[in-house]
């Protein structure tokens, strides 16, 4: 296994593994610890500040109804005219405490709003007409309530007063007549806690408070031990203020979050307090950074899981193919991954073609190298030939200097063209790439040479894109090309044309020579091609086997003796080669009755100078 570092795919897979861990980690945490924890803290506030002003208002009309319903009786003036008859002495005291009773009995003892009443009549120190709906007796009242109401019941006012006696809301109202304004009692309703706190829109309405005065006694409902054994309701008493429309004010002491509302009524001052732990206020928001860390747990093992795959999946797999990557850098050609079962298709298909790769690159190591050893046989068997390129050029340019002395310029340009034409095929500096250019010019010189012999019995047409002039062409590749055409086609006539057309076309150059004579049988032209797709890259410097009976029985019937000559292998081998199988030569007969020969090679770079 390879060692690991900060570059191998291991550490990477480590890295990107943790980051993909952290990063989701850290953006959820910082977007919940400051921009969630912010709106929600908002959001949180504003619910909270509008429970209050909603519970503010419908407590506010809840009491503003009592009250209607207690000033009802004065504006009807039942209980004023009664009075009047019980002071003219019609009625004696009996008679008329009993219809009071019967009309107040009927007017709340049935409404659920209120829980008792008491009447006072004028100069009397205890209620002389009673009732409770709840089972609260007239000697609890008189303990718990009649002593810290007497105060407002003796005052002369007709207004109504909101006092909270034994944690129950009392309206207190003196009744006077309208005609010459005499007082002639007072009237004491307490209203049902449970039916003033009903569905009020806030959460925790057992922490609501309500009282009609900054040191007056408040009303609750429900328990609120801890919430008094906090003193919250203290510190939100003591920051009240009156004298204001409305108001709101909020409060933080002993793990309570406290808010005080003020809202001045018509006949009243009313303040609300409320308070709520801070455990409840971030309740939602502990369970949020609770949820994240659960997940972030939860993911420690899924993102190993995930590591583990990718190991499997990925870094072995890459890594078998790392090592042998490294024996074939080190000349061990031809090693394959063998047996190794790989854990995808994927990596199957990589594994299957580094083994084709392998072997390939071992095959064509060895094609080079056999290529090589040929070149050197036909160096020695030019040797032994006893060829002196020196000695021939020399040769011929004493040819060429008495042609021209003699005046004979037709045999001093065959001479050149001869020239160039050898020079080339000698390929004296050893390069297996030439400019187009320059196979061109080889070209031109053996055409002439061609020309000289046939005559007007041959006519040379080119249509040639000058911009591949640079480019590079395997040498030596156009010339067998043009002298097969003429060997087996404009020989077989009267009179031929051989035409050079040359273009390239996404990223392949073609060469193309067409050339008329006599037509090409079908079995012929794929006889050609089936032999051109057998070539072997074995040995550059094999000679092809020549071409079966029956072949060359079509040959005959064809008029061609050999239509493929070894030259035209030879090119179709080196082509292979040197660019690899999908290029090469290739064989038509177009609808002009014409016979078409096509190289086609890579697009390369133009050579810089």
């Amino acid at each position: 296994m390879m060692k690991p570092d900060s570059n191998s795919l291991r550490y990477k897979i480590l890295v990107f593994m943790a980051v993909s861990w952290l990063i989701p980690i850290g953006i959820i945490t910082a977007f919940i610890l400051f921009s969630y924890r912010n709106v929600y803290l908002e959001k949180n506030e504003k619910l909270i500040e509008d429970g209050i002003n909603n519970a503010a208002s419908i407590v506010a009309m809840r009491i503003n109804e009592a009250i209607r319903l207690s000033q009802k009786p004065t504006y009807e003036r039942d209980w004023e005219n009664l009075w009047d008859i019980y002071e003219d002495g019609g009625i004696n005291p009996g008679n008329f405490y009993s219809e009071m009773n019967a009309s107040l009995k009927s007017k709340y003892y049935m409404d659920k709003r209120f829980d008792f009443y008491a009447f006072y009549a004028e100069d009397t120190d205890a209620p002389k007409c009673y009732s409770s709906r709840t089972g609260y007796g007239l000697h609890l009242y008189q303990k718990e309530i009649h002593e810290k109401i007497k105060d407002a019941i003796s005052s002369d006012s007709n207004y109504i007063q909101t006092i909270v006696v034994d944690n129950r809301l009392l309206l207190i109202r003196n009744l006077y007549t309208v005609s010459n304004y005499r007082k002639y009692g007072s009237l004491v309703l307490a209203m049902n806690t449970e039916a003033l706190y009903k569905e009020l829109p806030i959460e925790k309405v057992e922490n609501l408070g309500i009282l009609f005065g900054k040191d007056a006694e408040v009303l609750t409902w429900g328990s609120q031990e801890q919430v008094r054994t906090e003193n919250i309701y203290n510190r939100l008493q003591e920051g009240m203020q009156t004298g204001r429309t409305e108001y709101l004010n909020k409060s933080h002491a002993g793990g309570f979050r406290g808010y005080a509302f003020g809202r001045e009524e018509d006949a009243y001052p009313l303040f609300l307090i409320y308070a709520v732990k801070d455990s409840e206020f971030y309740q939602s928001l502990n369970e949020l950074y609770r949820i994240v860390l659960v997940v972030a747990l939860l993911l420690i093992p899924v993102v190993y899981s995930a590591y583990r795959y990718l190991k499997n999946q990925i870094e072995i797999p890459v890594e078998q193919l790392v090592i042998l990557s490294k024996n074939i850098m080190e000349g061990k050609f031809g090693m394959t991954v063998g047996e190794k079962n790989m854990p995808n298709a994927e990596f199957d298909y990589l594994a299957d073609s580094f083994d084709r790769m392998s072997k390939q690159i071992k095959y064509l190591f060895d094609s080079v190298y056999n290529e090589k050893l040929a070149r050197k046989d036909a160096q020695i068997a030019a040797l032994q030939a006893q060829i002196n390129p020196h000695f021939l050029n020399n040769t011929l340019e004493m040819m060429n200097w008495q042609a021209r002395m003699s005046g004979d310029i037709a045999v001093c340009k065959m001479i050149e063209s001869l020239s160039i034409v050898l020079d080339h095929n000698m390929n004296r500096s050893n390069r297996a790439e030439v400019y187009l250019s320059e196979e061109l010019r080889c070209v031109d010189a053996y055409l002439y040479i061609m020309s000289m012999r046939f005559g007007q019995r041959l006519l040379v047409e080119k249509e040639i894109d000058e911009s591949l002039l640079r480019t590079r062409v395997p040498q030596l590749i156009l010339q067998p090309i043009i002298e097969n055409a003429i060997l087996h086609g404009i020989e077989k006539v009267n009179k031929g044309k051989i035409k050079i057309c040359i273009h390239a076309d996404k990223g392949r150059v073609f060469l193309d020579v067409l050339n008329t004579g006599k037509p090409v049988l079908d079995e012929e032209i794929e006889r050609i091609r089936k032999e051109l797709l057998t070539v072997e890259i074995e040995n550059a410097s094999t000679e092809m086997k020549d071409s079966s009976p029956d072949s060359e029985e079509l040959n005959k019937k064809s008029g061609h003796s050999k239509h493929i000559s070894i030259g035209i292998r030879n090119v179709h081998k080196r082509i292979r080669l040197m660019y690899g199988v999908q290029y090469g030569l290739e064989v038509s007969t177009p609808d002009d009755g014409t016979f078409l020969t096509r190289i086609v090679i890579p697009n390369d770079a133009i050579w810089q100078e």
